[in-house]
């Protein structure tokens, strides 16, 4: 059977007064509405692939069509017969501006660099007496020690002596 209408069948004839549907009416109804919806999916899912299709094809063209004023752009410059002149002195000059200042650059960056590994130095120095105390201090209270400290609080806290 054909659905053309949510409620109707091929002959136009209304489907809830069918014999067929008087004893399950909603779920029959139910079905013949989620068959339109799907075939409803299918008719948008070819309108759909339609459309990719055009637009697969517009881009095609674009593309081809920029790859031939790309080519034609590059024959151009190919085919030139005229040669540049380069200002040689005026490149020079550049360079060695641009070398300069690179090189001022990487200067003071070496300059920072030591500047912070003399400061580092300098602290790891002044904390050396620090370090050596708080090893003699960890020495002296050891996590093991307080460990027994406190099982020996735990063991006595229920009243469990020896």
């Amino acid at each position: 059977m054909k659905i053309l209408d949510a409620g109707r069948n091929e002959r136009g004839e209304d489907l809830k007064q069918s014999p067929r549907l008087q004893k399950n009416d909603e779920s029959d109804i139910k079905l013949v509405v989620e068959e339109l919806t799907v075939d409803q999916k299918f008719a948008k899912q070819g309108v759909d692939n339609e459309l990719v299709a055009f637009r697969f094809k517009a881009r095609k063209e674009s593309q081809m069509e920029h790859t031939v004023r790309e080519k034609e752009l590059y024959e151009e410059q190919a085919n030139m017969t005229h040669v540049l002149f380069i200002d040689q002195l005026r490149d020079h000059s550049v360079r060695s501006t641009e070398d300069d200042t690179h090189m001022n650059t990487k200067a003071k960056l070496t300059r920072c660099t030591d500047s912070f590994q003399t400061d580092t130095t300098q602290w790891i120095s002044d904390m050396t007496p620090w370090f050596k105390h708080h090893a003699v201090w960890l020495g002296v209270h050891s996590p093991a020690v307080l460990t027994d400290i406190a099982s020996n609080f735990i063991v006595h806290s229920y009243g469990i002596f020896h």
